[in-house]
Parts: structure tokens; C-alpha cells; sequence
């Protein structure tokens, strides 16, 4: 948001929505809108909350059988697009690092991810675009020391019964002490994968070009079967 704010001297205009998952306690969450409020008055930015209801996403995650934190990011993601539609806003700008794309990236590797999981996250889908995605997170902590602008550390960020934060505290640590350049690695992994990842789309819509039929899709069995076996996977799952 502070550096988004500098930028403002372009046609830029910046608003900031902040999306309260209502899984922390009641005090944590004030405390956080509170600081919030302040920076965005600093700044001069106007600040939109956007609160679930309180449970309301473990309650979700126990019904559906899907994990906590996939939940809060998909109502998350839900809400900040709504917002954007009713703001006008062009783009939504999420602070995602360096830090965030190694840590995706060990989880997929470890877990047997294939080439499109490797590609991590996207600096760009849709809307939702990610600036910071190639800067450390000790960077940009420099940065908002630099311009005497404090944060907020999520207590949640602590509890290791959430994957990513085990990979984050036990993992992470003993990857760098062993390859120190391991997040420019990731950052460069990913790029790659996302160009790969690129050409087989491609190549899969070009040597098996699908047909809507009815309801659904054909293609002729001779193509298809023709194009190298991971093509045709791909093209069935795409």
C-alpha cells in the first residue's frame, strides 16, 4: 500500500480493502482495523472493510471438508473482487514475496507437484496482481522502516498446524542455510515453469482441437491419439 501510494503522482489511484476472516479473537481483529485506519488516514488513502461473520469460515471448512486456510482465501478473494467491482478499481494489488513463492513451491515439489504447480504463484491472473512477487520479505520490512511505517504480524502466522507455516518455520530455515540463494531460485524455477507450462497449453490446443458437441466436446481419435501422451493429458484436464 506505501509503495503503491508513491506511485500516485501517475494516474494511479489507490484505495485499500482490508478483509476480516473473523478467525482471530475479537481484540486481535480490532486492534488490526484500528492500525489499519491510521495508516490509510496517513496516507491519505480511503480504507474498506470487509468482515465475515464471526466462525463463519470454520464452519465452511468443517462442512465442506476443506482446509481452513483454503477457505479464508477463497471468501477473501471473493470479497476483494466485490469490493473492486463496486470501487471501479481496474486491478487488485495483493503483497505477495519472494518469500511466499519459495515456500509454494517446496510445498508442491514435496507433495508431487506437476509443471503447472511449479509455475507457483502467478504474478498475474485476472485482476489480481501481485508487484512484489520478485522482493524478499526482509526488503520490504527495510522499506517501511525507511518510511517509518510500522505492521501487524497475523498470531495465526505462528501456529504450526497450518502446512505452510510448518514449512515456513522448520523447512524454509534449513533451505537457506544449506542454498542462500534458494528464493531467487524459486523466483526463476516458476518463471520457467509458467513458460512451459505456456507452450504445452498451446501445442495441446493445436494438435487436439476439441469440437463442442451437445453438452459437451469431441475430437477425433486419430489426433488425438497421435499427440504425445502428456499432450493428451493436458488437454483432457484442461
Amino acid at each position: 500500500l506505501c509503495a503503491l501510494c508513491e506511485c500516485r503522482h501517475t494516474a494511479l489511484r489507490v484505495y485499500a480493502v482490508h478483509v476480516s476472516h473473523g478467525i482471530r479473537s475479537q481484540r486481535e481483529t480490532a486492534d488490526d482495523t484500528a492500525f489499519l485506519e491510521a495508516v490509510c488516514a496517513r496516507l491519505g488513502v480511503v480504507l474498506r472493510v470487509e468482515s465475515l461473520r464471526h466462525g463463519e469460515v470454520r464452519a465452511i471448512a468443517r462442512q465442506e471438508h476443506r482446509s481452513l486456510e483454503e477457505v479464508a482465501r477463497t471468501l477473501r478473494y471473493a470479497r476483494l473482487e466485490h469490493a473492486a467491482d463496486e470501487i471501479g478499481a481496474a486491478f487488485i494489488a495483493v503483497a505477495h514475496t519472494v518469500d511466499d513463492q519459495l515456500e509454494t513451491l517446496l510445498m508442491r515439489l514435496l507433495q508431487g507437484g506437476s509443471l503447472r504447480g511449479m509455475a507457483g504463484i502467478p504474478p498475474m491472473r485476472g485482476r489480481v496482481v501481485r508487484p512484489l512477487l520478485g522482493i524478499d520479505r526482509a526488503r520490504l520490512i527495510t522499506f517501511l522502516e525507511s518510511r517509518d511505517i510500522g505492521y501487524r504480524v497475523d498470531t495465526t502466522n505462528e501456529d504450526e498446524r497450518y502446512l505452510r507455516n510448518r514449512v515456513r518455520k522448520r523447512i524454509v530455515p534449513v533451505a537457506r542455510s544449506v542454498f542462500p540463494g534458494a528464493a531467487v531460485s524459486a523466483r526463476r524455477l516458476a518463471a520457467e515453469a509458467r513458460g512451459l507450462d505456456a507452450v504445452f497449453e498451446r501445442c495441446a490446443r493445436m494438435l487436439i482441437p476439441w469440437e463442442p458437441l451437445g453438452t459437451g466436446y469431441r475430437v477425433g481419435a486419430e489426433q488425438f491419439f497421435a499427440a504425445p501422451g502428456e499432450l493428451r493429458m493436458r488437454s483432457v484436464l484442461s
